[in-house]
């Protein structure tokens, strides 16, 4: 349903799709530490004054990857609800393009297990 896509204008065209008529939205997530506990926030933007705009505080455990695959998850969310069909996601996050543009067939194909055994880091958000 989504793709995901690095912030850049010449990305027009995403995975042979022509995205101009592709309904588009911008996520970003942040982490920062407050009072000595880490706080994560998220935000998905699909234009000025839309009324699906929104952000929010993040659930624990809390990183700066986590919010950002967190506001896409809160976007596809927004997309599912309206009847969405097709969705552009752009951000800033090499991490969360990378994980869907890259990673995330291998991820499938092994459980999202890494080469050592283990869980890949977030994969309660990769396998909603």
């Amino acid at each position: 349903m989504s793709t995901c896509a690095p912030a850049r204008e010449d990305n027009d065209i995403v995975n042979g799709i022509n995205s101009m008529f592709m309904p588009t939205v911008f996520v970003d997530g942040s982490c920062r530490k407050m009072n000595g506990e880490n706080v994560g926030s998220y935000a998905q933007y699909w234009g000025e004054n839309h009324k699906f705009n929104s952000k929010g505080i993040l659930p624990s455990p809390i990183s700066n990857q986590r919010a950002e695959l967190w506001a896409a998850i809160k976007a596809i969310e927004t997309a599912k609800a309206n009847n969405m069909t097709e969705l552009k996601i752009i951000s800033d996050s090499n991490y969360l393009v990378k994980s869907q543009t890259e990673w995330n067939v291998l991820w499938k194909e092994t459980n999202f297990v890494n080469r050592k055994g283990h869980d890949i880091m977030n994969k309660d958000l990769f396998i909603q």
